[in-house]
């Protein structure tokens, strides 16, 4: 439960492995200890490791909405589906600030072919799902147009 805390504050690298756990509690074997004890080693060598963020009322003139989405090709063991994971910030325009809005990772609902397709996917469902509601929750509290930015790491 203490992991749990952690994730939901200041740690969303930690949040899939601790819900896919849990999710395993009723049908626990060997492989979910060694998992468990994988997260724990890992948290034991970034015990310092969290989200800080800096923003000020003055980067809210011309802050910028920008959302980092990712994908997994077939990285779920149990279904060989892709997860989408995305984070969602309010940055300041120099960059030099940002505020973290929303986090999220999600099993796609269905099995992509290619890195392509299951980072393409991740992009539309981030956007459809935090990025653009976000947007326009923003552009009514500050009275002006906020531009989303999306970064993508993939080449293809």
């Amino acid at each position: 439960m203490k992991l749990l805390f952690a994730a939901r504050l200041s740690r969303p690298d930690i949040t899939v492995a601790i819900t896919r756990l849990a999710s395993k509690v009723s049908s626990w074997n060997t492989s979910h200890d060694r998992a468990l004890k994988r997260l724990m080693q890992y948290v034991a060598t970034k015990p310092n490791l969290r989200l800080h963020s800096t923003l000020s009322t003055e980067d809210l003139a011309d802050a910028q909405l920008v959302m980092s989405p990712d994908a997994d090709l077939a990285g779920d063991l149990e279904t060989a589906k892709s997860t989408t994971g995305m984070f969602l910030e309010l940055r300041s325009r120099d960059g030099e600030r940002s505020w973290p809005l929303s986090w999220r990772s999600k099993r796609q609902g269905s099995t992509a072919t290619s890195t392509c397709e299951a980072e393409y996917i991740a992009m539309s469902t981030s956007a459809r799902a935090e990025a653009i509601p976000m947007q326009i929750f923003l552009e009514a509290a500050l009275g002006r147009r906020v531009d989303l930015v999306c970064f993508e790491d993939n080449i293809q």
